[in-house]
């Protein structure tokens, strides 16, 4: 259960596994680097443990989307409960959400609709096996109930930008008896989720949270990177464009309009 391991403690400090920091400001206070790494540095120094031997042939810049986005959305359906013959709605195609809709389809799902306002995700999503997608879940509702028999689909996963507890009752309310809804956008931190108890109840549906796709690193990054060089995952088509370090600012606004399914900051060194 590397996805939630004990060492990940102190982890939003920033400071190395032995609790010295790796960068300083220019007045010499420490700084902490993001998840112990800080990736925005050209070089980094850290613990083997956050370590994973990558093979010769695939380049870092492939190689670093098995690291995060790929797995947890991979994961989030191959690990959250999709199953041969389910009807799985996706909710945000970005970096995660493409690979969510990629592990339903490896996990036999029939039916992947994508949930996406940006029409550019919309255009996108059959690249990565998505049967339909819609702008919203009102929009795509007719759908749903006519694959489902007005039921609900099977498994709801929640890959958008930034959730909240409104987005995730929508999600919970598409899910049909026996459902799975997973979680894995991160948002809000206080409480908060609008989920009637009594459909929770009645219909035995399931809440699924998962970190990082409950994937393991060490095993899951060297499989899913094979799977990529024997031609049954798609990374290349997952990088809109690639960035220099100095275009960051660029990347970020990217990001936040929706112009990219992934962008990737190339380092020179």
């Amino acid at each position: 259960m590397q996805y939630i391991c004990n060492n990940g403690a102190g982890m939003e400090t920033g400071m190395g596994m032995d609790g010295s920091a790796h960068f300083h400001d220019a007045e010499g206070k420490a700084v902490g680097g993001v998840t112990r790494l800080g990736t925005f540095s050209n070089y980094l120094v850290c613990h083997e443990m956050q370590t994973v031997k990558l093979p010769e042939d695939i380049p870092f810049e492939l190689a670093c989307l098995a690291s995060c986005g790929v797995a947890t959305g991979f994961g989030a359906a191959v690990n959250g409960g999709v199953k041969p013959g389910d009807v799985v709605l996706v909710l945000g195609l970005g970096g995660v959400g493409a690979n969510a809709v990629q592990g339903a389809r490896h996990a036999g799902a029939d039916h992947v609709i994508v949930i996406d306002p940006v029409a550019y995700k919309q255009e996108r999503a059959a690249d990565f096996g998505a049967t339909e997608a819609y702008a919203s879940i009102p929009d795509a509702q007719q759908r749903i109930d006519h694959l489902t028999n007005g039921q609900g689909v099977d498994v709801a996963i929640i890959t958008v930008g930034r959730v909240d507890g409104d987005i995730i009752g929508d999600a919970f309310r598409a899910v049909g008896k026996s459902g799975t809804c997973v979680l894995v956008s991160v948002g809000q931190a206080e409480a908060g989720i609008s989920i009637s108890p009594q459909d929770f109840t009645n219909f035995a549906k399931h809440f699924q949270g998962v970190m990082y796709g409950n994937c393991n690193p060490t095993a899951d990054i060297p499989k899913l990177l094979q799977m990529y060089k024997d031609g049954t995952l798609k990374l290349d088509e997952l990088v809109t464009r690639r960035y220099s370090l100095d275009e960051i600012n660029e990347a970020v606004a990217d990001m936040h309009a929706g112009r990219n399914i992934r962008g990737v900051v190339v380092h020179e060194h």
